[in-house]
């Protein structure tokens, strides 16, 4: 392709991506339905880029989106504010998470013919809201209260990386199948137990070391540098290099506390503001690219996958709601806030990283991928027009 073409796409991709992000701010309408619509334009509806040759490049992106994310999500997590003002939050998270992995489970068992193993993987990808649309969009919503806000919030913050871990998880033991289901629980706790040592660890060394490199110029690129090494580090040691890098960021998004805890006398440096915002500049640019590549290599063969989405996405939105009832019955949440909480569960960008990374590790699985990509699709839509309709309603 002339270098022209793929330059002048680059930018109209950044661009887009940029006035995508003002409107979403606009019209509450999230950018990932622009983004996803720009691709598919490009690849299989004009061909100005081969949507297979794009395909082979979704490895390399949901790898370094996949770090991405959970090192943002990591660092953005206030260990005491999570526990000491927020408690509920969690319970939301795991009601969530919970009614909607058995729900879908259920789902593609019985009504899609599904295997077990596909369907609980499936299940897992789906079963988290984006935080990067839902937070966002929380602030854009000023009929909620405060305190529901906070909860909310939370929850997608700590729904991306429970997703990933927990759709991991399934997949490492998707590939040992064979073995004893004793065995099969001692390598996954083996697998989460050694990320979560190497992270911690590496999160404080880095934090003890950092410091001395502040006062020359681009000293952040060395913690990206640093997270890069951890990933292969974590995988080659026998753990996950997705679940260390969560534990890395959010150690030095709260290192100050952990100083703290520890009672660690010696200088140790965290993630300052300036900071994260870089880091949501990298993780922005990352995203923009992504959700475009998915449209440029989604090409629909049949329409099974369409209408199976949509179903899934109507299901998700029925185990939403049950899970702002029974949140309901803890906390005192009026009818509009309930409507609210119920419309507030796009799926984003941690579920198509995790789309893709099935695509690469489980073979034929072309409709499982394109099933995932349409449910986003139709959660984004579904939620919007939701969203939409009540704040009309109410002014």
């Amino acid at each position: 392709m002339d270098i022209y073409v793929i330059f002048v796409l680059t930018g109209a991709i950044i661009t887009i991506g940029f006035f995508a992000n003002y409107f979403f701010k606009k019209t509450k309408i999230p950018d990932v339905l622009w983004l996803v619509f720009l691709g598919f334009l490009i690849g299989p509806v004009f061909k100005i880029i081969n949507p297979k040759t794009v395909a082979a490049l979704l490895p390399l992106f949901s790898a370094l989106a996949l770090m991405l994310i959970l090192f943002d999500s990591g660092s953005r997590i206030d260990i005491y504010r999570l526990v000491r003002e927020s408690p509920h939050a969690l319970v939301l998270t795991l009601l969530s998470f919970l009614l909607s992995f058995s729900f879908v489970s259920i789902f593609l068992l019985y009504a899609a013919g599904l295997k077990l193993v596909h369907a609980l993987i499936l299940s897992a990808i789906i079963s988290g809201s984006s935080s990067a649309i839902v937070s966002p969009l929380i602030e854009l919503l000023k009929s909620l209260r405060k305190d529901i806000s906070l909860i909310l919030k939370l929850e997608s913050i700590l729904t991306d990386p429970l997703v990933i871990i927990v759709a991991l998880v399934l997949l490492r033991a998707s590939s040992i199948s064979l073995i004893d289901p004793r065995e099969l629980f001692i390598d996954v706790l083996h697998m989460f137990s050694t990320s979560l040592v190497l992270g911690f660890a590496a999160g404080i060394f880095w934090g003890f070391i950092w410091h001395k490199f502040e006062k020359f110029e681009f000293h952040y690129m060395l913690t990206l540098a640093f997270l890069f090494f951890m990933f292969v580090a974590s995988d080659l040691s026998g753990g996950n290099g997705a679940i260390s890098v969560f534990f890395i960021g959010l150690v030095l998004g709260n290192m100050r506390k952990i100083r703290q805890m520890l009672r660690l006398k010696h200088v140790f440096k965290g993630l300052s503001k300036d900071l994260k915002q870089l880091n949501s500049y990298i993780t922005f640019f990352i995203k923009t690219f992504f959700f475009t590549t998915i449209g440029m290599s989604t090409e629909i063969y049949e329409l099974k996958p369409v209408y199976t989405a949509f179903a899934i996405a109507l299901v998700l939105l029925l185990a939403r709601y049950v899970c702002v009832f029974f949140f309901s019955l803890l906390n005192k949440v009026d009818r509009k806030e309930k409507i609210l909480m119920t419309f507030l569960y796009p799926r984003g960008l941690a579920t198509a990283v995790l789309a893709s990374i099935v695509s690469v590790r489980i073979p034929n699985t072309l409709f499982i991928t394109q099933t995932i990509f349409g449910v986003i699709v139709f959660t984004v839509v579904i939620s919007t027009i939701g969203i939409l309709i009540h704040e009309k309603k109410h002014g």
